[in-house]
């Protein structure tokens, strides 16, 4: 995300975070992989779908296909402007943020072409894997299961995570994307929370603790939005803090994955889901007059 805001800023754009529309509804079908998705349980149904968003769904249709096609439309735009014309935004407004843990992982700053190319292939490697020495042309179609190259490292590809769950196996060395992993198996997924699909706040009674707990889920999750969207928006400072909240809103799901949901409807042992949808009380939005930064006049 903080690549994504950083290639933003430094063609001039603005990360609009703190908005209503910045919260899909669910059930969705993802932009250019074509996934349905909903807010539900864990399951191998899930790890299906996170599979299908990070490797290769339709012809061209993944994760690596669509940044390459974003960086085509860079590429062109700066052949036929020049990369000065395309580049003009402000570099204090991007984020320079690196992991604690090791191997390092970093998001440095986006000054031109070079640098947008590496960081948004940095990010779609992590996503599907790598591309395959000899084939790289045929990248991201055919990928290596690993996610070493880039700034962001890594051992395996988010989809070769999901793929080794999803099949309950590790990798061994000599596997393949297309054979998938083959090495030992590995502890199943345990016992996960049921909730309904796509839960809202309005789902709950509103002097029940269910509705409680949703409402301060959901309110917790457009707090955090509004931090992020200062952050990327000319406050690259309060990043860190960003965690704290991320921390917050992990504390809040598990009180409400831990409720039992009390309509007659639900079936026994349902809990209240986590309600990602926007709460006006608790963003900036109107403050900013509707724009991604304050107008200064």
């Amino acid at each position: 995300m903080t690549i994504a805001a950083n290639v933003l800023n430094a063609i001039g754009g603005a990360p609009m975070i703190d908005a209503p529309g910045f919260i899909p509804a669910f059930p969705l079908e993802l932009p250019l992989t074509n996934v349905s998705v909903d807010i539900a349980p864990l399951s191998q149904q899930t790890l299906q779908n996170f599979m299908l968003i990070e490797g290769v769904t339709n012809a061209d249709k993944s994760i690596g296909a669509a940044y390459s096609y974003v960086l085509s439309i860079l590429e062109a735009l700066c052949e036929e402007y020049g990369e000065a014309m395309i580049f003009t935004g402000d570099p204090d407004l991007q984020v320079v943020a690196a992991t604690f843990s090791q191997p390092l992982q970093t998001a440095t700053k986006v000054t031109g072409l070079s640098d947008a190319v590496t960081a948004l292939l940095g990010v779609a490697e992590q996503g599907g894997g790598c591309p395959v020495n000899g084939k790289e042309e045929l990248w991201p179609e055919v990928s290596n299961i690993s996610s070493t190259r880039g700034p962001l490292g890594g051992t395996h590809s988010h989809w070769a995570r999901f793929a080794s769950a999803h099949a309950g196996r590790a990798w061994r060395p000599t596997d393949s994307a297309a054979g998938g992993p083959t090495g030992p198996k590995i502890a199943p997924i345990g016992a996960v929370r049921q909730f309904t699909l796509n839960p809202r706040v309005s789902d709950y009674a509103a002097n029940t603790a269910a509705y409680a707990r949703a409402a301060s889920f959901a309110s917790l999750y457009c707090s955090l939005l509004v931090q992020l969207h200062d952050v990327f928006n000319g406050a690259p400072g309060m990043y860190y803090d960003t965690l704290t909240a991320m921390h917050a809103l992990t504390t809040s799901a598990a009180i409400a994955l831990s409720t039992p949901d009390p309509r007659s409807s639900a079936a026994p042992g349902m809990v209240v889901g986590p309600a990602w949808e926007y709460i006006p009380s608790a963003s900036q939005y109107w403050q900013r007059g509707g724009q991604a930064r304050p107008i200064v006049r």
